[in-house]
């Protein structure tokens, strides 16, 4: 038995554990208007494999919940929508800025991405490795401030930011390949928008607001 397998059977201890609150979250997402590929990923990847809190009462709920570490793992309908804007294609290359409990980073996984992902937080990061290392996947995890991306695997065909940024952090998007496009709030508190910044060349990029939106703040620096 390998690895994922032996995972898989510790976190669903008997046949079909969460599977009713699983599928009336998906039913949910369905009705919010979500694509049945982002809905098959989170079928797949079920949620409360990442809830560092462990009370896996609520970890259905279309809701943020606290992670061990004081941090969150982020609204499924949150999760969805970034998923879905992203329009994963097997094979994408994709720099993910705030791994947290790794949710998002496996549901990309499943829809075939290579996910480079980072977190500030050690903690944080080294959970999910920890969980990653279970999975039969293509997710590269790293420790590191997220401003800084990763620059010596670019260039990426996408860039997903899970937090909110004050600004459009260029250093990210130099680590783009033309053509590629960022999927990334921007402002503070309760001014944020969601953009999706393309990639037209070296020098010029085009930006497209896709609604209001509302994520924590992206923070600088290691931890």
């Amino acid at each position: 038995m390998g690895n994922a397998e032996i995972y898989k059977r510790r976190m669903n201890p008997f046949p079909g554990y969460m599977e009713p609150q699983k599928k009336e979250m998906i039913g949910k997402l369905r009705a919010m208007g979500f694509s049945e590929k982002v809905l098959n990923a989170f079928d797949a990847r079920p949620r409360h494999w990442f809830d560092q809190s462990f009370k896996h009462s609520m970890i259905y709920e279309i809701a943020a919940l606290p992670s061990q570490k004081g941090q969150t793992i982020s609204n499924p309908a949150t999760v969805a929508l970034q998923t879905q804007l992203l329009n994963v294609q097997p094979g994408d290359k994709i720099l993910e800025i705030g791994t947290g409990t790794g949710f998002q980073s496996a549901i990309l996984d499943f829809l075939g991405a290579r996910v480079f992902t980072i977190e500030r937080d050690y903690n944080l990061a080294s959970e999910a490795n920890k969980l990653f290392k279970y999975f039969e996947n293509k997710i590269f995890s790293h420790y590191g401030d997220g401003y800084e991306g990763l620059p010596r695997f670019a260039p990426f065909d996408k860039v997903l930011i899970t937090c909110a940024p004050p600004d459009i952090p260029e250093k990210l998007l130099d680590q783009l390949k033309v053509g590629g496009f960022m999927i990334t709030p921007i402002g503070v508190e309760d001014k944020q928008k969601m953009l999706k910044i393309t990639k037209l060349d070296d020098e010029n990029f085009e930006c497209e607001e896709l609604g209001d939106c509302f994520f924590v703040p992206m923070l600088r620096d290691k931890v």
